[in-house]
């Protein structure tokens, strides 16, 4: 773990200091997926796939803007071999069944056998954060594939839940039965732990979760634990999302609507008004622009 640190802030460093110019491009491989197997197993490295579809506007981003950047071609060029298939011609739409592709662009990293290591959904903006996914998908104690694994074992303390809803939901996969399943096993009195508290605050958005409700009626708990302004945005976040599937929903239902306005009213939040009052005008200008 130590050595995973040190390699990414080197490699950070160097990201810095090569300056402005960029000549370079990562090198893509246009070969058979088989034929693609056995160099990776001949060179011992692990593939890099850039899984995309020729419509797909941040695949052309990240192709011209990041796969173009110096640091990062240098480095996927020397550690990995690496690809890009089209998931909806060819080869592409057996393998985009295969690594279960639902997404662009979809990162991958897989190994010699033809395995999954780790996979990442989207295009992060900064070249840095492709350096770091790389070290994350060789780590063998941070890849996907290990907390997976970990999962699947029966790994359930709250550190290691962290990370896993990262990193599933870095996928693009939905996280919500895993953490419904971590909850029905944590004891009430830990749920304002810090660790809790950061999955409540970035993967909670069920009102109804007994999560929420304890984060609701503790609310005093944890601003003095954390932050006011934090717990605030938590409770307004999932409020307001429910507002806004109400408000989205056809058909619109006045009668549910009134009843979550009430229910948010009475429910002891600071700003259930200010809540009320915004869902207010968001259905107000929703009906003012579908009329």
């Amino acid at each position: 773990m130590r050595n995973f640190r040190y390699a990414l802030l080197f490699i950070l460093f160097l990201s810095f200091s090569n300056g402005f110019s960029q000549n370079r491009s990562i090198q893509f491989l246009e070969k058979p997926w088989q034929e693609i197997l056995q160099i990776a197993k001949k060179e011992n490295k692990l593939i890099f796939m850039d899984a995309y579809a020729v419509w797909c506007g941040p695949c052309k981003w990240m192709a011209a803007n990041i796969f173009t950047n110096d640091t990062v071609a240098d480095y996927f060029n020397k550690t990995f071999i690496c690809v890009k298939v089209d998931m909806e011609k060819g080869e592409g739409r057996v393998l985009g069944k295969k690594f279960e592709v639902k997404a662009y662009p979809t990162l991958l990293f897989i190994d010699t056998a033809g395995a999954l290591i780790h996979k990442k959904v989207g295009a992060d903006r900064k070249a840095q954060d492709y350096i770091k996914m790389a070290l994350t998908a060789q780590d063998p104690e941070e890849c996907l594939a290990h907390y997976l694994s970990q999962y699947k074992a029966g790994n359930r303390t709250p550190a290691f839940m962290m990370t896993y809803f990262d990193r599933i939901s870095d996928t693009y996969t939905p996280v919500n039965e895993s953490l419904n399943q971590y909850f029905s096993t944590v004891v009430e009195a830990t749920l304002s732990d810090r660790i809790n508290w950061n999955i409540i605050y970035k993967y909670v958005n069920d009102k109804n979760s007994k999560e929420f409700s304890y984060l609701l009626k503790n609310a005093d708990k944890y601003e003095r634990l954390y932050t006011i302004d934090s717990v605030n945005q938590k409770i307004w976040q999932v409020y307001t999302n429910e507002f806004i599937q109400l408000i989205r929903s056809q058909p619109f239902s006045q009668e549910k609507y009134s009843r979550l306005k009430e229910e948010v009213l009475k429910s002891g939040y600071r700003l259930a008004i200010e809540v009320t009052n915004t869902a207010d005008q968001w259905l107000q200008q929703f009906r003012e622009q579908n009329k």
